[in-house]
Order: structure tokens, then C-alpha cells, then sequence
């Protein structure tokens, strides 16, 4: 496999935002799944579940607004 064939993912630059919206959310045994959102910040997981401004973000130029079409999002 050549190095043009390898997938090159980009580690986001810092202060950088990525929602996920409308995805499937995995959480504790016992509870079912449930859709909701999660929120990047710097590479850490700032929020699961009700993303309180969601629809702030959405218009926010400087986040990354990915559509989950209710997939369940695994690291």
C-alpha cells in the first residue's frame, strides 16, 4: 500500500470544535441506547447526550458540524 493510499487523519488544531448531531448514544449497562449529540472541544469529549447550544454551534463557522443519521459514533 502506497503512502497516498493510507487514510491520513488530521488531529484537530487547538481551540477546534466537532459536533456530532442526531447519533446513537451507548451509556451505562442497563440503560438502552438513546440519540442525542456529543461536542468535541480540543480533543476531549465536552458533552454527551442534550448539547445545551447545539443550534449556536451549528451556525458557528469555526465547528465542525458532523451529521450522525443516528450511527452510533466508537472510538
Amino acid at each position: 500500500m502506497s503512502e497516498d493510499d493510507k487514510l491520513k487523519v488530521e488531529r484537530p488544531r487547538a481551540k477546534s470544535m466537532i459536533l456530532f448531531t442526531d447519533v446513537r448514544i451507548i451509556d451505562t449497562p442497563g440503560r438502552g441506547p438513546y440519540e442525542g449529540d456529543v461536542l468535541i472541544k480540543e480533543d476531549k469529549i465536552a458533552a454527551v447526550g442534550h448539547v445545551s447550544n447545539r443550534r449556536q454551534l451549528e451556525q458557528d463557522h469555526r465547528v465542525r458540524v458532523i451529521q450522525g443519521r443516528r450511527r452510533t459514533p466508537t472510538s
